[in-house]
């Protein structure tokens, strides 16, 4: 809903209505509740099929990474997409009927959770580069260091962001937002202030905001240079192949399987991330927010991030077991 459609309005209740309650907020609201429930169960079966059904079988570093990464997107899917705007205070939104310390909560798991996701997707994607192109053998991620980074940093980081934000009072629900997240308090304050006064808490909301967004972009060019490097990997051993007419050895063929599949999670990563990127770019040089669409469409891909890894997951178990 662009701004000349709320110049009418002259209360809170009446950009509440407008907004929150409109047609396209429900739309997104449904959307995404669908779409956010596909990646939990997708994600629960990812954990179930490594922790129930195989724990019998030898995991490495980068089945223990999946696994928690599965269940960070359990928890920020569900808390964020499919519970959504429940929890927020009571008249927010159309199904609102939570509090502040609900809606306080919500942010907090979402973070935590959900900047950890993202994290392990960069650390999943640097766990095939180093097996595929640097030839790391299974030894070399038991150390002490190599399990910290790849196994608590990333909860670590996103807890240490999300105390920040709860202790700035800075986890509210925002105008068109379909869950609790960063925003400053009350609702709309930042955009508009004529009708609905000035921000008491959350000053430091966009500076979170911005934080978060920077470790993104980390996170982002971390998977886009492994992904990027193993394609080269996969290039080059087929030139040399051909070039020598020679015939991969077993080993040989697990590892350029492994570098596709490595290059299948970081393209996960990549496409459920696009749309966040082209929106934001968008609404920069456009100066307004992006069509409903548009909108729809990013927070679809996004909450849908669990899914696309459970499905490439799922591949890869049949290419293994068609191997065996």
């Amino acid at each position: 809903m662009d701004n000349s459609t709320l110049i009418s309005s002259t209360t809170l209740e009446e950009l509440i209505q407008q907004i929150n309650y409109s047609s396209d907020y429900l739309a997104l609201s449904w959307s995404v509740k669908v779409s956010g429930m596909l990646s939990v169960l997708s994600c629960l079966w990812v954990i179930y099929d490594q922790m129930i059904i195989r724990k019998n079988q030898p995991k490495n570093t980068g089945s223990y990474v999946l696994v928690i990464m599965s269940a960070c997107d359990v928890l920020s899917s569900f808390v964020f997409y499919v519970l959504g705007s429940s929890l927020a205070p009571t008249g927010l939104a159309w199904d609102a009927f939570g509090n502040t310390a609900t809606c306080t909560i919500q942010g907090y798991t979402t973070v935590v959770f959900g900047s950890a996701s993202v994290a392990y997707n960069a650390m999943l994607a640097l766990y095939f580069l180093l097996v595929v192109r640097h030839r790391w053998g299974p030894s070399r991620f038991q150390t002490v260091c190599c399990r910290f980074w790849f196994f608590l940093f990333p909860l670590v980081w996103s807890t240490l962001l999300a105390t920040l934000i709860a202790l700035n009072g800075a986890f509210n629900f925002e105008f068109g937002v379909v869950s609790c997240y960063i925003a400053s308090f009350p609702i709309g304050c930042d955009e508009y202030e004529d009708i609905v006064g000035k921000c008491t808490s959350g000053e430091m909301a966009l500076l979170f905001l911005l934080v978060n967004s920077v470790a993104i972009l980390l996170t982002s060019v971390i998977i886009i240079v492994s992904m990027v490097l193993l394609y080269k990997y996969i290039k080059t051993s087929q030139q040399l192949t051909a070039r020598f007419t020679t015939n991969n050895t077993a080993a040989e063929l697990r590892t350029l399987q492994t570098a596709k599949v490595g290059i299948l999670y970081s393209g996960a990563f990549v496409v459920s991330w696009f749309w966040y990127v082209f929106i934001v770019i968008y609404a920069m040089v456009k100066q307004q927010s992006p069509d409903q669409w548009m909108t729809i469409l990013c927070q679809v891909m996004l909450s849908l991030q669990g899914f696309f890894n459970a499905m490439i997951y799922t591949y890869r178990q049949h290419l293994n077991n068609r191997a065996t």
